[in-house]
């Protein structure tokens, strides 16, 4: 804002409240709605990363592994795979296991479609395997 502006709003609300009017302050709601943040959500190459309710970001991971990768959060709804040809693979609490494909930097998938998510490995297949479940895809970025 234009510090003229800023001076002239200042001034305003500071006449409105001498005088004993009301002034309206915008606040920010008790509980933010789900948002898109900028494109590719604030992920970038060589990343999956997994986002909150409100899609922030709350965890990435980049490394190839054998094992499982056990989430230090509970809080995980969407994911998004920014690797250009190696799947992830999400575990559930419920015993479930679904895949994120690759090539996509822009889709951001619901995990919680199969259950509670609580693991993820990354492997080099660039493909999921066809009688595997996939998460269903959200939304797209811009």
């Amino acid at each position: 804002m234009p510090s003229g502006m800023a001076r002239k709003l200042g001034t305003t609300l500071a006449v409105a409240a001498l005088s004993g009017g009301a002034v309206a302050v915008a606040a920010a709601p008790a509980h933010a709605a789900p948002r898109t943040p900028v494109p590719y959500y604030n992920c970038t190459y060589p990343y999956v990363c997994l986002y909150n309710q409100v899609v922030d970001t709350v965890l990435k991971y980049r490394d190839f592994t054998t094992g499982w990768q056990s989430f230090s959060r509970t809080d995980v709804y969407f994911a998004v795979n920014t690797r250009n040809d190696d799947t992830a693979y999400i575990r559930y609490t419920n015993g479930d296991t679904a895949c994120i494909p690759s090539g996509n930097p822009r889709a951001i998938y619901d995990l919680r479609e199969f259950g509670t998510p609580n693991g993820i490995r990354i492997d080099t297949n660039p493909n999921c395997p066809t009688n595997m479940s996939r998460p269903s895809l959200s939304k797209q970025s811009n």
